[in-house]
């Protein structure tokens, strides 16, 4: 026998490789009882004894030979036994009791175990197992020979015998138990103590063990198979060290990462709580396996901000699900832009506020700041936008790249399997590092083998856990909604998953790890890492494999969607002449280098607008609009020859000019007074009426002659957008995007929806402006006619007044003139988003309120936890000031909608005459009542109208 100081030797040296390893601060001992019941989550990785190569046969036989490769083994001791397992490369089902032409039967696996101060070892393999030579295998006495030996040839019959070859318990004995699992691939093993301690086995002894896997031929003889540790054999003895119960192996680190990437609209489709095929479900995985593992199998997810806002709007119970998953270490999140624009069309002054905004968004509402971003589409430029030192400046350590591309394509002699570090001159001499996603990871994550993790992942995290350089990580990365099996994936997609999932931990030399723990481990010296890595431009394999004919490096593949080729069409030609025709838009998209185009424009005037709260919001608006820049589909639906962009696309292109409302509300800010203006102030080639005051500001579009955006500055000097977020996707149609009508989400102030008595909608109908400017009382005006001269309608911005009031006058006369029947009944909407960056950053607290009871036309829409600290309301009333009139109803249908509410008031038309009513929408609820600033004008109106239908009743 070797002695005990040899034997030290041989731990030390094994215990080398798994200093190199990172645990989970989850990771425990072995349990003191396991189950023998073919679960493997209460396996720990302190378990874990050896690793074995794969594909090393000791005698090749192709018939099950994966059933028979090796790959771990596993010990731990109870008070009850001693508990085995030994993890196989594929453990087919049936592949115990398999047979063919030349296999009588497919697999038979052998436990060979020792420890010191036995009664008797034995040398000699039992069932005269044959080594390649085709004699008996035996193992030298002086090197850790056998006590028992498990022998286990098919799930019911099993047995263990002693170095004199009694056997000392079976399969009905009770004192050993075996299990099977093909999904999981292994075999667990107990054997009682009352067997063991016969032999002088004891719960804290050091155990030594071999293992054997075999194969027996059509004539009774039984070949061996693979082996740990591994010996060739060719003296017929096993001379290769055995397992220690005390060593230890490394691991293959892996990362699972699910980007999130929707525009802000309602995009609970995607995330159904009750659903398997949801986003949801994805991150229920990682929960339950976690708890079923005792230790964090832990997920990656990047949310767009956009997406993020979305949840907080429509499901803030899934937002409060994520950060209690980040709270107990089992999520994680990565970071990168507020939304998901190309950054590689984009200045630093435009890309570094995005970052810094998430990540402060993240900060606030999950709790955690993000140290790893998601560059979008991986379609990286250094060169043209100094993306890296932007990410740096912004407090980014980490991004995530492609290892076939971004690292092949710029790094290919390096491995992309390790972390890199960026070239520190390119990023102003900050540590930035690189991860890179893997291809066959990327592949065969939801793929299956018999039920359990792709076979090609299993060799290679296999491969990784011997590699003697522990420092690297594996890395899936992927939509999050391919995982989920929504959005058109496959639908079987989250039960792929879960498989590849639960495979993963229920073997413990799999390690799944945060990417943000790895940065860790890097900045404190703990990992290596390949030095001053640059990368100049590149995207990803399936873009370059989607842009056709692009003229233009390959590695800039994106600029084909971009700047256009001869086969797909141009985003940046986008505009009033291209097919088709982006009608309202007056300029052509273009990109932030070119002045006469939108963004050029824009970036021009995001430029010159004074730093302050509607500057900030306009930056939210542009980075949103220009989400997922010139994505383009494979059709060409117009029939131009063109490869399109896609029609999504498209209407974010259009709403980009919606960036410089908020860039003429900065201005108003910066110097607010009273005044009325023509101005084209959203880029569609139409004079809009802008009104402000001091405290307020009012952008009438002729269409629906609405007011679509509304600003105001509270008592304490507090602004804020109080109506028509423009940074959220709504549908409708693509080519008239301002069309104010709530049956589309996109509603106004004073929006004239239906006239019964005509059947007609106004809402898109442009208004005539038939007069504007400042009244005697200050007030900037303007007044507004339907195109068929039932309605008009004279709003006003008053000093002082933190609000804008409607004063209406319809001519029912005319109602019948055009041939409707009276009276009748015209219905007007209101929205409301009361604090839109509010609503961003906290979701939906809104209250609405009707005071004065369900027929009474009043209504506040209240946000109380506004981000100006204090509540912030949009108040609408009705005062119905003509003579006559039949009433006016809250009809109190609220619809919620992405950052809005919406609603509508009935009036009722009379018989004939004309019909007035005033309109008040204030931010302060106590001036609603009474909207107009000189109250006494109103109640003149409705005394003199009093006194007309007492003369008119007296003749």
């Amino acid at each position: 026998m070797r002695s005990p100081a040899l034997a030290l030797l041989a731990i030390i040296a094994l215990a080398a490789l798994a200093s190199l390893t990172q645990l989970s601060p989850w990771t425990t001992k072995a349990q003191t009882y396991l189950g023998i019941d073919g679960l493997g989550y209460e396996w720990s990785y302190d378990s874990v004894d050896a690793l074995d190569d794969l594909d090393d046969d000791v005698n090749y036989s192709s018939f099950y030979e994966d059933s028979r490769d090796l790959v771990a083994a596993y010990y731990a001791a109870g008070p009850d036994g001693g508990y085995w397992r030994v993890d196989l490369l594929d453990l087919a089902y049936g592949a115990e009791v398999a047979s063919s032409t030349d296999v009588s039967d497919a697999l038979d696996l052998y436990i060979l175990i020792g420890w010191s101060g036995a009664p008797g070892y034995q040398g000699w393999l039992p069932d005269y197992i044959k080594s390649p030579n085709g004699n008996g295998v035996y193992i030298p006495a002086d090197n850790y020979q056998w006590v028992l030996v498990i022998c286990i040839y098919d799930t019911g019959n099993y047995k263990v015998m002693d170095y004199n070859w009694n056997t000392v318990a079976d399969q009905s004995s009770g004192l050993v138990r075996v299990a099977f699992t093909a999904n999981w691939d292994f075999i667990e093993v107990w054997v009682s103590s009352d067997v063991l301690s016969n032999y002088g086995w004891g719960q804290t002894t050091q155990v030594w063990y071999r293992v054997a896997t075999t194969w027996v031929d059509s004539s009774g003889n039984k070949w061996l198979g693979d082996v740990i540790h591994n010996d060739d054999f060719s003296d017929d003895t096993w001379d290769s060290a055995p397992i220690f119960s005390t060593d230890n192996v490394g691991t293959a680190k892996v990362a699972f990462v699910h980007h999130g990437n929707q525009a802000l609209t309602d995009n609970r489709a995607l995330n159904d709580p009750n659903s398997t095929n949801s986003y949801w479900y994805i991150l229920k995985v990682h929960e339950n396996v976690s708890e079923l593992a005792n230790r964090p199998i832990p997920v990656s997810i990047h949310m767009s901000g956009t997406l993020l806002a979305s949840f907080m709007w429509w499901q803030p119970e899934f937002i409060d699900y994520v950060r209690n998953l980040t709270q107990e270490g089992i999520a994680e999140i990565i970071g990168g832009v507020w939304a998901e624009y190309i950054t590689a069309y984009f200045p630093p002054d435009i890309n570094e506020p995005s970052i810094r905004y998430y990540s402060a968004v993240v900060n606030q509402t999950l709790g955690v700041t993000p140290v790893v971003a998601w560059v979008p589409e991986r379609t990286w430029d250094d060169e043209r936008t100094n993306i890296s030192s932007t990410l740096a400046a912004a407090g980014i350590k980490a991004v995530i790249l492609d290892g076939n591309t971004h690292h092949d394509d710029w790094d290919g002699d390096g491995n992309h399997w390790k972390p890199h570090r960026y070239n520190t001159t390119y990023t102003g001499g900050a540590d930035l590092w690189v991860f890179f996603i893997d291809w066959e990871m990327q592949q065969y994550v939801l793929s299956n083998t018999d039920g359990g993790a792709d076979i090609n992942l299993r060799r290679e995290w296999a491969w990784f856990a011997k590699n003697g350089d522990q420092h690297h990580v594996l890395i899936y990365a992927d939509d999050w909604e391919k995982a989920a099996g929504v959005a058109g994936w496959d639908t079987g997609n989250p039960g792929r998953y879960e498989a590849t999932i639960r495979w993963v931990a229920q073997h413990p030399w799999i390690q799944v790890v945060k990417l943000g723990d790895v940065v860790t481990w890097l900045e404190n010296g703990d990992w290596t890492y390949d030095d001053g890595y640059y990368c100049g431009y590149d995207t990803y394999q399936y873009i370059k494999d989607w842009v056709q004919n692009y003229p233009y490096d390959y590695r800039r593949a994106y600029d084909g969607w971009y700047w256009g080729t001869s086969t797909e069409e141009a985003y940046s030609g986008l505009g009033p002449d291209s097919s088709p025709a982006l009608t309202e838009n007056t300029k052509e998209v273009g990109d932030v280098w070119t002045t006469g185009t939108i963004l050029g424009d824009l970036y021009a005037a995001l430029g010159d607008a004074p730093a302050n709260h509607f500057r900030d919001l306009a930056l939210v608006t542009l980075w949103a609009m220009a989400y997922e820049t010139a994505w383009h589909d494979d059709a060409d639906w117009d029939g131009d020859g063109l490869h399109d962009v896609s029609g999504w696309e498209m209407a974010f292109a259009q709403r980009l000019r919606y960036t410089n409302v908020l860039i003429e509300a900065a201005h108003w800010l910066a110097s607010p007074s009273t005044s009325a203006s023509l101005k084209d102030i959203d880029w569609d080639g139409v004079d809009e009426v802008v009104l402000t005051s001091d405290r307020f500001m009012a952008v009438i579009d002729p269409v629906g002659g609405a007011v679509p955006w509304a600003f105001g500055i509270g008592a304490d000097g507090q602004p804020y957008q109080v109506v028509g977020p423009t940074m959220d996707y709504y549908t409708g149609d693509c080519c008239r995007p301002d069309y104010w009508n709530g049956s589309t989400a996109h509603a106004a102030l004073f929006t004239d929806k239906w006239l019964d008595a005509l059947s007609k909608d106004y809402s898109g109908d442009t208004y005539s402006v038939v007069d504007y400017g400042t009244d005697a009382r200050g007030c900037a005006y303007a007044t507004l006619a339907s195109p068929d001269g039932v309605i008009e309608k004279t709003i006003r911005a008053c000093p002082g007044y933190e609000g804008v009031v409607a004063e209406y006058v319809i001519n029912a006369s005319r109602v019948q003139e055009l041939g409707g029947a009276l009276p009748a009944n015209l219905y007007i909407m209101f929205s409301a988003s009361p604090d839109v960056e509010d609503l961003l950053l906290h979701g939906d607290d809104i209250g609405v309120q009707n005071p004065y009871g369900g027929d009474t036309p009043y209504v506040e829409v209240t946000n109380p936890s506004a981000r100006v600290g204090r509540n912030v309301t949009l108040a609408i009333s009705v005062n119905q000031t003509s003579a006559g009139y039949q009433n006016v109803f809250n009809v109190g249908n609220y619809e919620k909608w992405t950052m809005k509410y919406v609603w509508e008031f009935r009036v009722e038309l009379p018989s004939s005459g004309t019909y007035s009513l005033t309109i008040a929408a204030a931010t302060d609820p106590a001036q609603a009542p009474e909207p107009v600033p000189e109250p006494w004008l109103v109640a003149v109106a409705v005394l003199v109208a009093l006194a007309a239908i007492i003369i008119a009743r007296r003749h």
